[in-house]
């Protein structure tokens, strides 16, 4: 399946390392985006489409400061993925657990740093170091979050 791209990490409207300060009207079309582009992939895609979707709308929804929307949608790619192993790659295992990690920080729920830390393991562990590159850059990026929600540069360590 290759490398991830820059796609794959983000949507085209909204990264999970931007402030959420687009106007609401932007903020909702970014996330109708992410969740156009998710369906697109349900119906012509393959599992793996379809969990990469879900995980542009958890993206998304993070970067909006909209946690709970990302809480429905980033445990999704990992279900997807125990459904149809043999579907998905070992960066798609290491995303789904960065993004199941960045929702729990941003919910306050309180294995967050337990998540990033299995998030990091699988990207130390990742075969081609192109999307080890990738995946890194996603766990280095803020924003991360405090257990009250609030936005903090160093986010949860291990």
């Amino acid at each position: 399946m290759g490398s991830p791209s820059s796609s794959t990490t983000r949507s085209g409207a909204c990264s999970s390392t931007s402030p959420p300060d687009t106007s609401r009207a932007e903020q909702d079309r970014a996330l109708c985006q992410a969740y156009a582009a998710c369906y697109h992939w349900l119906e012509a895609g393959t599992p793996a489409h379809h969990g990469r979707g879900e995980y542009t709308i958890a993206q998304t929804a993070l970067a909006m400061g909209r946690p709970q929307v990302a809480a429905h949608h980033a445990p999704r790619y990992a279900e997807l993925i125990a459904e149809h192993p043999d579907d998905f790659t070992d960066w798609d295992r290491a995303f789904a657990t960065e993004v199941r990690a960045r929702t729990a920080a941003a919910t306050g729920t309180p294995d967050a740093r337990e998540l990033k830390a299995r998030a990091q393991r699988l990207a130390d562990r990742l075969a081609d170091p192109d999307a080890r590159e990738v995946v890194q850059d996603r766990l280095d990026r803020g924003p991360w979050f405090t257990r009250e929600g609030q936005p903090d540069a160093t986010g949860p360590t291990e």
